[in-house]
């Protein structure tokens, strides 16, 4: 179900019930426990993951990747971070109500460096704002839009 790209870089995937693509979950094996980003749920997961460690965080890249942070967090009483430009109604579908914000440049986590990112086409409005997370360190793993694959750079 996780495959792990480093020894402490894992990911999953799984269809996203409601657009044709894939839904990409990490976990990352930190010093203070596990830390997850933009996780979906699967059935298995929370006791996989429970195996590795203490879930001691979840980390959302934007407001649309809520997806089971609620379920996983009620369920591990860790805490949600979100990024501080995610729109409030949209988390709140997800009933993400209380998350703990985060800013451009701030560590997080895991030792997770936040990098906001903002397309806009020219003259548009911006169709994409969410957070790229970097590691600190030898390991330079890149978290970005899920819906792609993770680059290491």
């Amino acid at each position: 179900m996780i495959t792990w790209t480093t020894d402490a870089i894992g990911q999953w995937t799984t269809p996203d019930p409601e657009e044709e693509l894939m839904m990409v979950g990490h976990v990352v094996k930190a010093e203070e426990g596990l830390v997850l980003v933009d996780p979906p749920v699967l059935p298995g997961l929370p006791r996989m993951l429970a195996s590795f460690g203490a879930v001691r965080a979840i980390i959302l890249t934007t407001h649309d990747h809520t997806r089971g942070s609620r379920y996983l967090s009620d369920l591990f009483g860790c805490p949600i971070y979100a990024p501080a430009q995610a729109d409030r109604s949209r988390l709140g579908i997800g009933r993400i109500d209380q998350p703990l914000r985060y800013e451009d440049d701030m560590t997080l986590p895991g030792d997770l460096v936040a990098r906001r990112m903002v397309v806009t086409p020219a003259g548009g409005r911006p169709y994409m704002d969410e957070m790229i997370l970097q590691g600190k360190g030898a390991s330079q793993q890149i978290f970005s839009n899920p819906y792609r694959s993770s680059n290491v750079g």
